[in-house]
């Protein structure tokens, strides 16, 4: 899992991922902004319990919610196109 979703050379997976951080980081309110963090296999697995916490270490929901919600579709979207090529036996590329 951890090879499709973060190391595969197919054509898109990459860019997937960069779509996906940029949705992150379109505009929230201000004092409810955090970076990024770059998932990995582990991150996905434990991802019903993931808290972001900003700088002063306060819990922000926002963020937390935001976060899920794009790296678990993220993930869903590449495991699709994953099946689809695979299993389906089909041509296709995730998109550009």
């Amino acid at each position: 899992m951890d090879h499709i979703l973060f190391s595969c050379t197919i054509e898109g997976r990459e860019k997937i991922w960069e779509m996906a951080e940029k949705l992150y980081e379109l505009p929230m309110i201000e004092n409810n902004r955090l970076s990024w963090t770059v998932p990995s296999e582990a991150l996905l697995r434990g991802l019903s319990s993931l808290k972001l916490k900003n700088t002063n270490g306060k819990y922000n929901k926002q963020a937390t919610e935001r976060y899920k919600l794009i790296v678990s579709e993220t993930g869903w979207l590449l495991w699709k196109c994953r099946n689809e090529r695979v299993i389906c036996q089909k041509k296709t590329q995730p998109p550009r």
